[in-house]
């Protein structure tokens, strides 16, 4: 299903739409010479920001594709726009990038050891690199390997990565800290919320999902995936009633998981 398309600049339709999946095929692709570690869609759905070895944080406009889509028309081997490009963003490679809630803000994490937050300009204007508004965010011992936006807020910023063993929480007004979430005894790979917004979970090295009540900082539930190789990546669906939880492991598996 896809929602809130772009109709135009100034007027947006909630747009579903159900798929046979046996008659998809690539319609576009985007390229780089560099590796591609990490990518996001703005809130919108009309932009999708990446990251790479480049330590540059590129911008591509998806406008024109999602007007075709909707008007049903042939979208074909079009190429997507790049609209903007901001060059060494970080001194060394990107690993993970999160788009605020608003679309105001884009977070990135490196092997700089640095959390970067940069104020989302006019994409479709000409700008130089006195017109980019950034805060760095120093703290973090070694790769930051996940950052993610409070769902509610584009005040409270979530970060972690190697090294640490822990969960920051980030001011992003003043780049503070605002405390961190202890528990894990390895390094951590992927931070998550569920898509309603009310489970938030970490998960790595130690291959165990640690579920927070940001209320008390404090571990809530715990899966143990002790029987499986480190966690990569987790994705939470909760409808209410049930909660189902989808992890991506370093021995190729993935494994679903009930709350």
């Amino acid at each position: 299903s896809y929602d809130d398309f772009i109709v135009n600049d100034n007027y947006y339709v909630k747009y579903t739409k159900s798929i046979d999946l046996s008659s998809l095929s690539l319609s576009t692709q985007i390229t780089d010479s560099n590796i591609i570690r990490t990518c996001c869609y703005s809130p919108k759905g009309d932009y999708v920001a990446i990251g790479t070895n480049s330590k540059s944080i590129k911008i591509f406009g998806l406008k024109d594709s999602l007007n075709d889509f909707i008007n049903h028309r042939t979208i074909g081997n079009k190429n997507i726009p790049l609209v903007f490009e901001q060059k060494n963003h970080h001194d060394g490679s990107i690993y993970c990038i999160n788009w605020s809630v608003s679309g105001r803000l884009l977070a990135s994490g490196s092997n700089d050891k640095k959390v970067k937050l940069m104020v989302i300009p006019e994409l479709d204007t000409t700008l130089s690199d006195d017109d980019i508004l950034e805060l760095p965010i120093s703290g973090h011992q070694g790769t930051v390997r996940s950052v993610i936006f409070d769902p509610a807020s584009d005040l409270i910023l979530f970060s972690a990565g190697i090294i640490d063993h822990s969960v920051k929480i980030w001011d992003t007004e003043n780049g503070e800290s605002r405390g961190e979430l202890l528990g894990h005894t390895g390094d951590i790979h992927s931070l998550a919320w569920s898509n309603d917004g009310n489970l938030f979970a970490s998960g790595g090295a130690d291959r165990k999902v640690r579920f927070w009540d940001l209320n008390s900082n404090l571990t809530s539930a715990i899966i143990d995936a002790k029987e499986y190789d480190s966690i990569c990546d987790i994705s939470i669906i909760n409808s209410g009633s049930t909660a189902k939880v989808a992890l991506g492991h370093a021995d190729g598996k993935v494994t679903i998981w009930d709350y």
